[in-house]
């Protein structure tokens, strides 16, 4: 099924003129009007043009004014993507597929949806098509006034209980949606006594119009994503079909080159939301006559924001000052004396303190309740800002009153009396100090075995001191924050985790952050752009045998063993920031070519030599032209079929006496025992295996040299005088300068300028039914070409009433 209107023209009559941008006398038409989203978009708004930017933002600005509800960044991308006309009051005028959209059961566990899916709601014989434009928390533990556990509050997904998380099973999350039923049309929206039967029985929906969901996710990283992250992962999954349709406005693969992959299309994607999201940000900037306010990722209209204030009925200026105020007070103790608590702390969450309010009941209902709780939220954010002490963070009477969780049951704020150690943090930073809290009194019992994680030591004579395995610079660690320095490893990546040094893991549990507590990891890979999924995480602190930041997904295409890290932790802040730092001149280490500065013991260290052939003498002097997961994962180290000459190559790099430039060397009266293992240990070195070492010496991968042992066995490279000067092998990094780069690329550059489109005019569908006219067998050519080339899902012939414009060559 498919949404249509008007009859079709003459059949004499061809494509009318395109209708330049302008000839736009108002907001932008979908079928009418040039696409709205345009190739340059996806590189981000830094590198949009300052036209299409501006016309971007006068349509999101009309947007919001028409919408019924605050719209999130996922909705604008929508409206901007799949063509909501602002006339019509929906997306009604083009080809959406409603039949293809998931169906929702109530009643029983379903996928989790993220703001911005469309969706066929399971309500009797008929479907229920509609819009998902909001989401919050919706803990069968909430209870009235704002009332809820302390810790809830930021607690991750899997919990179950006060410091307790379920890390076996995939987390169920009971969620609040909230849903537009007129997103696409009255004519297919139910009426208001049908969707009020459905309230009423609420089977379907709850009193207030809304969907309760128990919603199943696929891991606890998805379900620690934002909703933007969510949404883009959704879009190439379980949405390719709507986000890759022929039948829309503009077809998604038009804005990419040829050649452009999952990588290109998800880089994008993001590109094309950090694009929006700066629109809407840009129109609510206070320094610029702002027309809308944010909360988050939501966009309100001012002039709606400013009639809450004007509205003398419930829910309007008087009441929600009234709940500011009970909020103010909720630490408070309710008398003075010599008895009164030291110190009392409120955990409140917003959407059920606002239906405590008598006569409430249907500025709740539907989409009210967004903008209800965008509102208050927005309130007690702005009084924060403005009656704050600037010195000290704190409200008059001593209170600290904070976001703690922008999530759970439409935010929860933390109210504290008197003062507060986290006074000085953003207090629209959600730290989920409730969850902190429990996990700090009820913290694990014991750590983790970490002798697991040691490497072993070699064991064959002469013995090798001590190296540098660990690789870590000492941390500096200043009044306001700590910073190190480390490289990272095989095992970081592999594991998933960061370590923390001890100096600062004990900076860490004076700041009330301990085991259990999860923080925001934010990477920043230099000259590069992470997807959101890498860029920022939240992750578990571990502090215990071995301090370290857990649950880390690397970007392992990205990062590598020996890139160097610099990591900085403000003291009493939530946030962990990592960053990699440009080469001013690229570097080839054994063939493969290094950007960032990296670290050439762990590379010799970590890094796998995998051949097709064994070296021989004639053979290149070439090692891995390839880092990736299969040159360093633990589970190639125990299953790649290594030939007798890699063995030896691997066994000195992992195994060797390691210095400050990568170099590895190991005794040759060792060899046998390192490359065959312990049974050969004593043995003189097999004829085969003295071969292949002259071998690798004569190509220059290896170095036939002196070195010397003392009188304790222990291995030293130089030879020190008056030991004992034994024969070893040496491997020797071969490292390379490259040429200087032109420029230094931005670290927010986003996806490769090479990945646009170029053409003047982004093809793209046009109506004609206002028109009167019908599309040209050229237009329709043109249309089978772009499909059959760009893989796309719906209708494989041009739709009856549209044209296909492009230009005749890109």
């Amino acid at each position: 099924m498919t949404i249509a209107n008007t009859p079709p023209g003459p059949a004499d009559q061809h494509d009318a003129p395109l209708l330049d941008r302008d000839d736009e006398t108002g907001p932008w038409e979908p079928y009418v009007h040039e696409p709205l989203i345009t190739p340059q978009m996806i590189l981000g708004p830094e590198r949009t043009p300052a036209a299409d930017f501006g016309r971007l933002q006068r349509y999101l600005a009309a947007l919001v004014e028409a919408r019924a509800t605050p719209v999130h960044v996922n909705v604008a991308f929508n409206a901007a993507y799949f063509g909501f006309d602002l006339g019509a009051g929906g997306y009604v005028g083009g080809q959406v597929e409603l039949f293809g959209f998931p169906r929702i059961k109530v009643g029983s566990t379903t996928d989790a949806l993220p703001v911005g899916a469309m969706v066929n709601i399971v309500a009797g014989a008929d479907p229920l098509f509609a819009e998902v434009v909001y989401k919050e928390g919706a803990h069968p533990e909430l209870g009235p006034g704002g009332a809820l556990p302390d810790w809830l509050s930021g607690a991750p997904a899997g919990a179950v209980g006060p410091g307790e998380i379920d890390e076996l099973s995939p987390p169920v999350l009971r969620e609040r949606l909230v849903v537009d039923f007129n997103a696409f049309g009255s004519g297919l929206s139910r009426t208001r006594e049908q969707l009020a039967r459905l309230r009423r029985q609420q089977r379907v929906l709850n009193h207030q119009g809304h969907l309760i969901v128990e919603a199943q996710y696929e891991s606890r990283a998805q379900a620690d994503l934002d909703d933007c992250a969510l949404y883009v992962r959704y879009l190439l999954t379980c949405g390719r079909s709507q986000l890759m349709s022929a039948a829309l406005p503009m077809q998604f693969g038009n804005l990419l080159g040829d050649g452009a992959g999952s990588k290109e299309r998800q880089a994008a994607l993001f590109g094309i939301m950090r694009t929006i999201r700066a629109a809407l940000v840009g129109l609510s900037d206070p320094a610029r006559e702002p027309l809308l306010h944010m909360w988050g990722d939501y966009a309100f209209s001012r002039r709606a924001y400013s009639a809450r204030f004007d509205d003398r009925g419930p829910l309007g200026g008087e009441d929600m000052h009234a709940l500011l105020a009970q909020l103010h007070r909720s630490p408070l103790p309710s008398r003075r004396g010599r008895w009164a608590s030291g110190r009392t702390v409120s955990y409140t969450t917003v959407g059920r303190l606002l239906e405590e309010i008598e006569d409430a009941g249907d500025r709740l209902n539907e989409l009210k309740y967004p903008a209800a709780v965008c509102h208050f939220n927005t309130i007690v954010t702005q009084y924060v800002a403005r009656d704050g002490d600037e010195a000290t963070g704190l409200l008059r009477d001593g209170v600290h009153l904070r976001l703690d969780d922008r999530w759970q049951g439409g935010g929860v704020w933390r109210a504290e009396h008197p003062g507060s150690d986290f006074a000085r943090i953003d207090p629209d930073d959600a730290l989920g100090l409730g969850w902190r809290g429990s996990v700090q009194v009820l913290g694990p019992a014991e750590g983790p075995d970490a002798s697991a994680e040691e490497e072993p030591a070699p064991d064959a004579a002469p013995k090798i001191p001590e190296s540098f395995d660990d690789f870590n610079a000492d941390p500096v660690v200043t009044d306001s924050q700590s910073s190190w320095e480390l490289a990272l490893r095989a095992k970081h990546l592999e594991q998933g985790w960061l370590p923390v040094p001890e100096r600062v893991a004990v900076r860490m549990r004076s700041a009330g952050i301990d085991t259990g507590v999860r923080v925001r990891l934010i990477l920043d890979h230099d000259g590069r752009d992470l997807d959101a999924t890498h860029e920022r995480q939240h992750v578990e602190v571990e502090l215990l045998a071995t301090p370290r930041l857990r649950e880390v997904t690397w970007p392992v295409w990205e990062f590598f063993p020996g890139l160097l890290l610099s990591c900085r932790w403000a003291h009493g802040s939530s946030k962990v920031q990592v960053n990699t730092t440009l080469l001013e001149k690229p570097v080839e280490v054994d063939g493969f070519t290094i950007d960032h500065r990296y670290d050439l013991r762990a590379l010799t260290r970590d890094i796998i030599p995998i051949e097709p052939k064994p070296v021989r003498a004639s053979a290149a002097p070439q090692e891995a032209r390839l880092i990736g997961p299969e040159q360093w994962s633990e589970e190639a180290r125990r299953s790649a079929r290594l030939t007798l000459a890699q063995r030896v190559v691997f066994a000195i790099r992992t195994r060797g006496l390691l210095d400050e430039r990568g170099c590895a060397v190991v005794a040759c009266s060792a060899l046998p025992t390192l490359v065959h293992g312990e049974g050969e240990a004593g043995l003189e070195m097999p004829q085969e295996l003295a071969d292949v070492v002259d071998d690798l010496v004569a190509s220059g991968r290896l170095c036939a040299a002196d070195g010397s042992v003392d009188a304790a066995g222990n291995l030293a490279y130089p030879p020190v005088p008056g030991d004992y000067v034994i024969p070893v092998v040496r491997y020797e990094p071969a490292v390379r300068e490259g040429q200087p780069r032109r420029s230094k690329p931005s670290t927010r550059a986003g996806l490769d300028q090479k990945w646009v489109r170029r053409s003047p005019i982004t093809p793209h569908l046009r109506d004609l039914r206002k028109s009167g006219r019908r599309a040209s067998e050229q237009a329709r050519q043109a249309y089978r070409e772009d499909w059959a080339a760009g893989g796309y899902d719906g209708p494989a012939e041009l739709p009856e009433h549209f044209t296909y414009a492009r230009p005749k060559k890109h």
